[in-house]
């Protein structure tokens, strides 16, 4: 985010998949910057009644991705990388 300080830019567009939104809202905002979410699209729009109730592979990859992001925010969270850094290290 320095460097787009430096340029003057001051609100970002975040594009990042569902699962990952959170994590990396948090970890943007901690570096301060001013963030517009916008989600990518996550799989196939057109799902059949048996595929949503069904189990199968893009529910199980769904599934990975949820897990491996819950893990993730808990190593962030550990790391401290939600919290602000200081005003000293914004220039």
């Amino acid at each position: 985010t320095g460097m787009l300080r430096s340029r003057g830019i001051r609100r970002i567009v975040l594009v990042t998949s569902p699962t990952h939104m959170w994590r990396a809202m948090l970890t943007f905002r901690a570096e301060r910057a001013d963030v517009v979410p916008s989600t990518a699209p996550l799989g196939a729009a057109e799902l059949t009644a048996r595929d949503f109730y069904v189990p199968n592979q893009e529910s199980l990859q769904l599934s990975d991705d949820a897990v491996y992001d819950y893990v993730g925010t808990l190593y962030y969270w550990a790391r401290g990388w939600f919290r602000p850094v200081p005003d000293a290290d914004l220039k």
